[in-house]
């Protein structure tokens, strides 16, 4: 899931892990220069890592960010 505002991108993944386990990836980038980050997070199942990424698209969607 893509997300862009007027200086930054952002992107959210939910994958499986090497040792089969749930991560949310969270990426970002501003789109002037090559300042990036990354984040990972584990999470319990599948449903906790789509509860956790539906919490961060509505932050995202709250602060202006739009859908790619």
């Amino acid at each position: 899931m893509d997300f862009t505002s007027a200086t930054r991108t952002y992107s959210i993944a939910l994958d499986r892990d090497l040792f089969d386990q749930w991560t949310v990836t969270r990426s970002w980038a501003r789109k002037e220069n090559n300042l990036r980050g990354k984040r990972i997070t584990h999470v319990d199942s599948f449903e906790a890592g789509m509860a956790l990424v539906q919490a961060i698209a509505r932050m995202r969607e709250k602060r202006g960010y739009q859908p790619a």
